[in-house]
């Protein structure tokens, strides 16, 4: 969550300069890339269903997206960037990108490689079935081995 938010901290500045929230910039850069359904849309934004429906209702409302019916099932929708969203995210998109470029030029390439790789595996190993009883997961430690000195600990005064 502490490297989530250090991250985040590079990024909400531009957001907020923009006008928009992390999420918001989330769903347009999804959109951005190809029109889909409002679940399909959350997942890919990773966020909750109702939040998406809102932040869509504020998008539609300001002409930042469009929305058309699904063939054959009125009920669903299709969702598409408009040329105004493109429009909002282009303004930020040098700062944005001028942060990725520091965080990646702080952190590495390679090893940038190696935390998404990580960050995969992680979401997949989580997403999979759970253990059932005959094979029961590895107990693992509540602090990664490691981990457990030095952070946070006070230094005792001499």
């Amino acid at each position: 969550m502490r490297a989530r938010e250090a991250v985040m901290g590079y990024f909400r500045p531009k957001h907020s300069a923009q006008g928009i929230t992390d999420q918001q910039w989330r769903v347009l850069r999804v959109l951005y890339r190809t029109s889909m359904e409002v679940t399909e849309l959350a997942k890919h934004s990773a966020l909750q269903a109702p939040s998406v429906s809102r932040i869509l209702r504020d998008f539609e409302t300001a002409g930042l997206i469009e929305r058309s019916p699904v063939e054959g099932d009125m009920r669903r929708s299709l969702v598409r960037i408009t040329q105004a969203g493109i429009d909002r995210l282009a303004a930020g998109a040098e700062e944005v990108n001028a942060a990725y470029r520091e965080i990646m030029r702080r952190f590495g390439y390679r090893r940038m490689d190696r935390l998404l790789l990580l960050l995969d595996e992680l979401e997949e190993a989580l997403t999979e079935p759970p253990h059932t009883p005959e094979t029961p997961p590895q107990a693992l430690p509540l602090v990664p081995p490691g981990r457990a000195s030095g952070r946070g600990k006070r230094r005792r005064k001499a």
